[in-house]
């Protein structure tokens, strides 16, 4: 018993009466403290009729107001909890009073053995007379990052124990206005945060209080606290109050949901907690608080053998103990681990965080270094910083012979360049790998940095907030066994790759964390590309930019003893193994976190915000499985995190409705490089039939209904006004009906030479190899043609529509523009699809075909494709010439290419391209010759299927998958020219939506744009083809 008599206590019970709570709660207080006073304090017209107290107190009820911003949100009961509390309060006439919630009760009143203990005084923070007494449960920890609940100035409102008049003091504040209540759902309009209040309840109260005593600005919002207001909250708990655990003060709850895991004990202040700020702030000098602190270690240390016997031995003889046995002593196993918890107190096990959460960092704490080439932009990315980190260090870090002239920058750190070391990739965009200069750059600025905490971002990055600063004080301190870091590091999450995709692609724009940290990732010896390149990828480089970072980390950090070392080969290297590694490496040492969220924005990867970059690469949700997945995070930050995070999701669609849309994700790929484009002259001008020339060649057929007469009457009955010339073979006869149909005919000599099968060992004349022949052919006839258009088809074509001009001239103006690094027409040409072989669905094999068979476009142009030029015998005669030669042949051809190869070959030749081709016709050992095949017909061609052309021919055209579709290369177009084109990105939206195969057009869209980015290196063709598949079914 302590020195207070229970005579001289009333117990204020204050909140909703109910018929099976409150009577428990009542009669409680009777066992625990008889002859204290008891007033009931509730509202009008509440029954209150067989219930034990002394007296009751009657107010109006002033009601509550929802606390989150959502249907059927809970209640704030601020005002209520206010009204009947002081009103209760009043009625008092003892020295103590004691307030408690209808739906707690006392089991004893253990409480009083600690009231008269803790008598130093800090009096520059001293508002009570004498310090009062509140439980642990919701006095909330502002140090503590775990949780998404911080809070300052927020001690229990449950129970409080104390001189009447301190806690009359206490709750003698103005009731919660109607602008508190709703502040924070209209400061973040439209976005709106799912807190409605300003305040809650325990920080408004607290703060009010503090204000009578000490005068101090209150934060904007219970969201805003600075490193004052956590200072100012631990002094004013140390000297005005005692927290005690429930089981100190004899309290009990009868609604046992208030003891969620997610919020006790994680995130609150324990007994021995507020002892250490009792110490520090109310001991006089060192000398007492040292003596203070070793009587709480060594207090601490009698929890040490039940906490042992508890974790070691009985978790250990749980691990063994056979599934059956273990459902039979269930019921035991619970009361013998209520016990053991008991013995060992939660207190102890709290102790293994303490050393995780007592660092809140602002950015007085933090060195900022912008690295990189000095921009136009880089003076907006300093004031950014200026902005939203303003007691931050920024440190310059920029080359020798560059200017830092008007960029507001602390120090300026100059470094010789080391140049570029080759390519990242080539094609479809030149791509120069800057690793070592990010490197030096990087490593010298850190080094100038003299502040604890480092974040390194380029120079062509902005800070759009400093929201990234209060996940990293959540999750960043959180580290395990397995961590090489002493503090996470945070990153850039959408473009930190996943596992599979780039094994170590861990995002290099941003870095966040403890500036030793960074200097050791940055530790790297300066790059040399002397690894095994992945030739059937479109990088030129042995790892990125960023693997070679981060895998350097990793290898300079390993530790047999928590894994097994695995190789990085090359930039697409894969394996489980591999995989496993870069993920427990990820989820131990780093924080991924996506720009929305972060407010670290690269400006021209903004589009980055899409499914696509969702499904492939490590948002901050998928980080935090992975931290669950390896229990590298406690679980219940993840569940809290997790939550915080599909509340935004849950917004993104509509402040975001552009978030499927894969034209967005198609404007950032290749390092976001804006490509150079230029628009072709006299796109908008018509085609008409006017200007037209048909140019018809081969054969002359006159029997079966699709022959060359019916050709010929096709042109005249669809495009009239348009010429008509045939060319043909001067032994072939030409009737008189067919010579009325032309307006020339061109006659080529055959030229007698030997014969050259197309396939080794084959003798018939319908498989010669006849390139040559019509090379000179379609050559000769074209010189004839006047017209500035011209329709290359063949004599056995007919028109069964006149769409042919409605298509070119309408698909010319949406495809206008080309990348002047590829152009070789003047015009886009048309092309028929027929053995037009896309790489992609030919594992590279035919790569380089141009159809020869139709063709339409400027004249000129299709002089580039027919200029009478000859393939010699060593390209004609490869295999019969050398049978022993390396280059793989399982078609059997005798031709080094096939007829459709060498017209692409011979283009690129002529124009002087600098562009990688196959070297022979089923080459399949770089990517790079698709990658460049598919920029070429990108600012080339147009193609179109048969029915797109309105043509058809004497036992059809062949369909096979192999062949590019016309949906393939408005994405090839999108990706590599023009990546902003609505019309284009509408018509893929509305074709693949028409195929009902996908919802929301998600999968439709990421699959096609990751088909064409990165082919069947990771299985993305399969999918695509399979897609096209089920379209072709509906």
């Amino acid at each position: 018993m302590g020195l207070v008599d229970n005579k001289e206590i009333t117990v204020i019970v204050q909140g909703d009466v109910d018929g099976e709570k409150t009577p428990i709660c009542l009669q409680s207080i009777r066992r625990a403290l008889p002859g204290a006073f008891i007033i009931l304090s509730t509202w009008e017209g509440t029954d209150v009729e067989g219930l034990e107290y002394d007296e009751v107190v009657y107010s109006e009820d002033p009601g509550g107001f929802d606390e989150f911003n959502v249907p059927f949100s809970p209640k704030n009961n601020i005002n209520r909890q206010i009204v009947s509390t002081y009103h209760g309060l009043l009625k008092a006439k003892t020295v103590y009073a004691l307030k408690l919630r209808t739906d707690f009760y006392l089991c004893d009143d253990g409480f009083k053995d600690y009231f008269n203990i803790y008598n130093r005084e800090c009096t520059e923070y001293k508002i009570f007379e004498h310090k009062v007494i509140c439980c642990e449960l919701y006095s909330r920890n502002p140090r503590y990052i775990f949780s998404d609940m911080k809070r300052a100035y927020h001690p229990s409102d449950i129970f409080f124990f104390g001189y009447t008049k301190d806690l009359v003091r206490l709750f003698d504040v103005p009731l919660f206005s109607k602008e508190d209540e709703e502040y924070m759902m209209w400061k973040y309009y439209p976005n709106n945060s799912i807190s409605t209040f300003r305040y809650d309840a325990e920080s408004y109260l607290w703060m009010n209080l503090v204000n009578k005593g000490i005068s101090f600005k209150a934060p904007d919002d219970l969201e805003k606290y600075t490193r004052e207001d956590i200072d100012r909250c631990e002094a004013t708990f140390a000297a005005n109050l005692i927290i005690l655990s429930n089981d100190d003060i004899g309290l009990k709850t009868l609604s046992n949901s208030i003891y969620r895991k997610e919020v006790v004990p994680q995130n609150c202040y324990t007994h021995e907690d507020w002892e250490k700020l009792y110490a520090f702030y109310c001991c006089n000098d060192a000398k007492e608080y040292i003596k203070y602190l070793l009587l709480i270690f060594v207090k601490n240390l009698s929890f040490l053998p039940g906490y042992f016997f508890k974790n070691l031995l009985f978790n250990g003889i749980k691990k063994v103990m056979p599934k059956g046995f273990k459902s039979f002593l269930h019921p035991a196993y619970n009361r013998l681990k209520g016990f053991l918890n008991r013995i060992g107190k939660r207190k102890f096990d709290k102790m293994y965080a303490v050393d995780y959460y007592n660092e809140i960092i602002d950015s007085r704490d933090i060195g900022v270094v912008v690295q990189g080439m000095v921009r136009d932009t880089t003076g907006e990315t300093v004031k950014s910083i200026r902005k939203h980190l303003p007691h931050a260090q920024v440190i310059l870090s920029i080359f020798e012979g560059e200017s830092a002239n008007g960029i507001d920058a602390d120090i300026v750190v100059m470094s010789k360049d080391p140049g570029t070391c080759g390519f990242i990739r080539k094609y479809p965009h030149e791509q120069r790998n800057n690793v070592n200069r990010e490197i030096v750059s990087s490593r010298a600025g850190i080094e100038a940095c003299t502040r604890k905490y480092c974040i390194k971002m380029r120079s062509d990055m902005i800070l759009t907030g400093s929201d990234f600063l209060d996940i990293y004080n959540r999750v960043s301190r959180y580290v395990t066994t397995e961590s090489v870091v002493s503090r996470r590091i945070m990153v850039e999450a959408l473009s930190t790759s996943k596992s599979g995709v780039l094994n170590f692609g861990i995002s290099d724009w941003w870095y966040m964390g403890l500036r030793n940290d960074l200097l050791k990732l940055f530790s790297a010896d300066l790059y040399k590309d002397v690894g095994k390149r992945d030739y059937k990828s479109e990088y030129r480089c042995n790892l990125t930019p960023e693997q070679y970072i981060a895998y350097n980390f990793y290898v300079n950090s390993f530790t047999p003893i928590f894994s097994d070392f695995v190789g990085l080969m090359n930039v697409t290297d894969d394996s489980s193994q591999l995989r496993r590694e870069y993920e427990k490496f990820l989820a131990n040492n780093f924080v991924c976190v996506e720009f929305p969220i972060s407010k670290v924005v690269l400006p021209k990867a903004l589009y980055i915000n899409n499914s696509a970059a969702y499904k492939y690469n490590a948002s901050y949700g998928d980080w935090l499985k992975l931290c669950r997945k390896y229990r590298t995070l406690d679980n219940v930050v993840v569940k809290r995190e997790l939550a915080y995070l599909g509340m935004n999701y849950k917004l993104k669609y509509k402040v975001n409705p552009d978030y499927f849309n894969i034209l967005k994700w198609s404007s950032v790929v290749r390092n976001y490089k804006n490509t150079v484009t230029e628009e072709f002259a006299d796109v908008l001008d018509d085609v008409r039939a006017e200007e037209l020339t048909f140019l018809v060649t081969g054969g002359i057929e006159v029997s079966g209904e699709l022959n060359t007469i019916a050709c010929l009457y096709s042109i005249k009955r669809f495009f009239p006004g348009a010429s008509i010339i045939l060319g043909t073979w001067d032994d072939e006869t030409v009737p008189s009906h067919i010579k009325k149909l032309c307006d020339k005919i061109c006659f080529v000599e055959k030229k007698k030479s030997p014969r050259v099968s197309i396939h080794l060992g084959d003798s018939d004349d319908d498989e010669i190899n006849d390139i040559n022949m019509v090379q000179s052919l379609n050559s000769t006839a074209l010189k004839m043609v006047k017209t500035k258009y011209c329709v290359k088809m063949e004599s056995c074509h007919v028109f069964k529509n006149s769409t042919l001009l409605d298509f070119y001239n309408y698909w010319k103006k949406i495809m206008d523009s080309y990348n002047p690094e590829y152009k070789i027409f003047d015009e886009r040409v048309l092309f028929i699809n027929e053995r037009m072989y896309d790489g992609r669905n030919t594992d590279g094999k035919l790569v380089g075909a141009i159809p020869d068979s139709f063709q339409m476009g400027r004249t000129s142009d299709l002089m580039k494709i027919w200029d009478g030029h000859a393939e010699t015998d060593s390209v004609l005669k490869y295999y019969s010439t050398f049978p022993n030669t390396k280059y793989s042949n399982s078609e059997k051809y005798n031709s080094l290419y096939i007829r459709e190869q060498c017209h692409y070959i011979n283009l690129i030749r002529n124009a002087n391209k600098k562009v990688p081709v196959p070297r022979w016709y089923e080459d399949d050992g770089s990517f790079e010759n698709i990658l460049a095949y598919e920029a070429v017909l990108s600012s080339n061609a147009m193609i179109g299927s048969s029915d797109d052309l309105g043509i058809m021919k004497k036992g059809g055209f062949t369909e096979d998958k192999r062949f590019m579709g016309f949906e393939t290369l408005l994405g090839l177009y999108i990706v590599n020219v023009d990546r902003d084109n609505k019309e284009i990105h509408e018509y893929l939206k509305n074709y693949y939506s028409a195929s009902a195969v996908c919802k929301k057009d998600k999968e439709a869209h990421s699959t096609l744009m990751k088909a064409l980015l990165y082919g069947d290196r990771y299985g993305y063709d399969k999918k695509y083809c399979a897609l096209m598949k089920k379209i072709g079914q509906v």
